[in-house]
This record gives C-alpha cells, structure tokens and sequence, in this order.
C-alpha cells in the first residue's frame, strides 16, 4: 500500500474508536502504519480462529464422551439432561453454607443448563429446515453437542459438577480419564480439585480469546503491554496456553497441532518482523541473481519469515513451510 494512500474514508469506515487502541500502544507515523497494523490483526485473528476452532470441537467431544461414559440414563435420555451437580449458597457461591443459607444453582450450572437448552432449540431449527417445519424427528445426541456454544464447556468444569465420592455420580473427578488423557502439573491436597479449576481457567481464557478474534478486537488488548516486544511475548503465551490445552485434552492432538500448519502459520505472523512487513517498514529484497535469491529462501526458511522480493517491476511475498515455499 502505498504511503500517499488517502485513508479517510478507511478511518471513518473502521471508526476511531476502534483505531485508537493501536494508536495508545504503538508508535504510528502515519495512517499507512496504522492500517498496517490493523491488517495484522486481522490476519492474526484469522490464524487464531483456525486453532481455537480445532480446540473448540475436540474438547466439547472429549466431554461429552466422558458424559455418555459416567452419567446413568435412561433410554432416548441425554447425559446432559440428568447430570449431577451441587446446590450453591444464594448469598455466596464461595463460602461453606452453614445450613441455614437459602440453597441455589449457582451461575455455571444456569449457565450450561441455558447453554444445552439452546443448542436443542437450534439442532430442532436445523432439522425442520433440512426436513420441514412439520418433521418427527428428533435432534441426534451429536447434532445437539454441535450446537452448543464453547461458554457450555466451561460451565461443566464448575466445581458444581465435581464430588470426590464416586457413589454420587458426578462427571467429575471420574470423567477425567476420558475426557482428558493429560493432566495440568499440581502439588499438596485435592489435586484433582485443582487441575479441574486449571483446566477451567483455561478454557475460560480461550473463550475469551475467541470472543475477542469473532470481533475482530485487537487480540493482545488485555496484556500489560509496554512496548512491541511486550506485545508479542503476550502473543506467544496465547498461542502456548493454546497448545496445551491441547495436550491435556490429547497428546496426538497435540502433537498434531504442535507440527501442523496452524501454529507454524502464527508463529510466522507473530514477531517483529511480520509487524514491520505489515507496517511496510521492511525493505524489500532486490533479487539480482540466483544466489541472491537463494539467500532469501535461507532467511525465510530458518528465521520462518515471509520477505518481501522484487525484481525490476515485479513486487512478492516470499515465505517458507518446511520445505516448501511460496
């Protein structure tokens, strides 16, 4: 994009508000840089959609196999339907009640019960398109669990869904073998009690990612961000958070996605490299002859950046994937 670009209409179209957060946190000489940046954020939240989305489904699968495991039914009843859990303290979900407090569902257990109810309703709505309005047939188990939103798999992991006496019937802790083949590192008493919180923080935090990426908000906004390279280690601790989650849920899994596309796609995008191609700050390689062009596929393929070459008129992107590029 050329500097004498007029972006008037961009700033008005994208709005100021939404501009100023890249404004307080980076140094911007122009509006070049500026949409730059934004255009990096972009491209970065369309890498981190592909691998929340994989997380997404293999960790709503993985309940609720534990689910159709350890939760009794009857026929044509779904696990999530009869699932245990405990009653919270109205005054304070937190504190022991000591017998006289008014007992309560507590937000999470409202909050996955609300999520399930929805998910039926849009399974049924999707039926009825595919079949008809006047259509018997009922939502499929899988059909209702691809309904639900990701905001239902944090709820289950609330502690109100967890009682270390198996004789109850809770998913967990007794559900974690299934739905969890690794478990987060954890020291001292209620070990289980605490890996449960662990893991829920964590998909709590990819949510919120998730969230943030659907609105195309820049992603780093909740780090202590001082500078650039602030703003990049933040990156780096998401997309790290990422993968292991991952291998909690499954070491295959993570090894698929620790070698795949997907992270060595944002790896690729998140340095300071990338930011300075975004920001058109980065010359561009002028590719003379064959060992000047073999110099440029070496960077690309050892510090797995995409460099800008040009050759006379001609103007392209050169980046690396393993042994190929392109």
């Amino acid at each position: 994009m050329p500097k004498n670009f007029d972006f008037t209409d961009m700033v008005k179209l994208t709005s100021s508000a939404r501009l100023s957060s890249y404004r307080s946190t980076f140094t911007i000489a122009d509006d070049a840089e500026l949409f730059g940046l934004y255009s990096w954020n972009l491209e970065l939240s369309g890498a981190f959609c592909s691998l929340i989305q994989l997380i997404e489904v293999a960790i709503r699968n993985a309940i609720n196999e534990a689910g159709k495991k350890y939760i009794t039914t009857e026929h044509n009843v779904h696990w999530f339907n009869v699932i245990p859990y405990s009653l919270s303290c109205e005054i304070n979900s937190d504190v022991k009640c000591d017998g006289k407090d008014k007992l309560v569902k507590s937000a999470k257990v409202k909050g996955f019960e609300s999520g399930i109810v929805k998910a039926e309703r849009n399974a049924r709505k999707m039926l009825q398109k595919k079949l008809g309005k006047d259509t018997l047939a009922t939502p499929t188990l899988d059909q209702i669990i691809s309904q639900t939103d990701f905001s239902v798999w944090e709820h289950i992991l609330d502690k109100s869904f967890y009682d270390g006496d198996a004789s109850k019937g809770y998913l967990w802790p007794k559900g974690f073998a299934t739905a969890f083949k690794k478990m987060p590192m954890v020291t001292g008493k209620n070990r289980q009690f605490k890996q449960r919180d662990i893991i829920r923080r964590r998909v709590e935090a990819v949510r919120v990612l998730r969230n943030r990426v659907a609105h195309n908000g820049p992603i780093w906004k909740d780090a202590c961000f001082i500078d650039r390279s602030s703003v990049i280690r933040c990156l780096e601790e998401k997309i790290a958070d990422i993968v292991e989650l991952a291998y909690w849920i499954s070491p295959v899994l993570h090894a698929f996605i620790r070698d795949g596309a997907l992270v060595q796609r944002l790896k690729s995008i998140v340095c300071a490299y990338e930011m300075n191609n975004a920001m058109y700050l980065n010359l561009s390689s002028n590719i003379d002859s064959m060992e000047t062009l073999i110099q440029v596929l070496q960077e690309c393929h050892v510090y797995n950046r995409r460099i800008m070459i040009q050759n006379e008129n001609i103007k392209a992107l050169v980046c690396a994937n393993k042994n190929r590029f392109y």
